[in-house]
């Protein structure tokens, strides 16, 4: 219900409505883009990158990845790549791993 007064209230006041998969938000960092489970803890987000010392709320740390178009993560991409590595780089033209080489170049 809320979604489809959203979508309506958008036609009539004019604005976007996009959707987007919450995977993975909560756990990338918006300042370098280091996406681990480690990042996010409770009500406490803390980048575990070690070039990064970024940490905030990991609520408003999750609102802020949404206000990037970042590369679509599919649960194939997924189990097929990142499943196995122990974190990943995630921009809005690719996912890289700790070392730089791409995973998943831009698809969209």
């Amino acid at each position: 219900m809320i979604k489809d007064k959203l979508i309506r209230l958008s036609e009539v006041k004019g604005f976007k409505f996009v959707e987007q998969d919450n995977k993975y938000r909560s756990q990338r960092c918006n300042k370098c883009g280091w996406t681990h489970g480690s990042n996010r803890k409770g009500k406490t987000f803390k980048c575990s990158s070690i070039n990064c010392t970024f940490g905030t709320d990991s609520d408003l740390n999750a609102d802020s990845n949404h206000e990037v178009n970042l590369v679509e993560i599919t649960q194939e991409c997924y189990e097929k790549q990142l499943r196995h590595l122990n974190g990943f780089y995630w921009f809005e033209d690719k996912i890289v791993d700790h070392n730089g080489e791409c995973i998943v170049p831009h698809v969209h």
